[in-house]
């Protein structure tokens, strides 16, 4: 390496610079990715009487074709009502989203990041 031109050493530097700036955003979709929704849905299901399976089958499809939750929601029940819906829900059964909240399941595998690699002249 002590023979590699100094012009090679700055091309490999911008390089190596480029890939660790490159990255400025991550994103997560939450749905599914970091938060298994499956239990929340399928006690929606429950609730609008429906077979899970379908309920899912039919949530699929309707994001599929570009719409929304809740409009599969509408699609299984005519009229539904989310905010009206959820309120009800609250007042017959208060612990229902205790145990379905997305801090609850994400909470025990959140950690601080790892601190910077300690080794001198480490890029990280």
């Amino acid at each position: 390496m002590a023979d590699c031109p100094a012009s090679a050493w700055r091309a490999r530097a911008r390089l190596v610079h480029s890939l660790f700036v490159a990255i400025r955003t991550v994103v997560f979709d939450v749905g599914e990715t970091l938060v298994d929704e499956t239990r929340i849905f399928a006690r929606w299901a429950d609730r609008l009487g429906v077979p899970h399976m379908a309920f899912f089958g039919t949530i699929g499809g309707v994001i599929a074709s570009g719409g929304t939750l809740t409009d599969a929601f509408r699609l299984v029940a005519p009229g539904f009502d989310l905010a009206r819906e959820s309120a009800r829900w609250r007042v017959e059964d208060p612990t229902a989203n205790a145990s379905t909240s997305r801090t609850r399941i994400c909470t025990p595998t959140c950690a601080p990041p790892s601190p910077p690699c300690a080794r001198p002249g480490c890029p990280w």
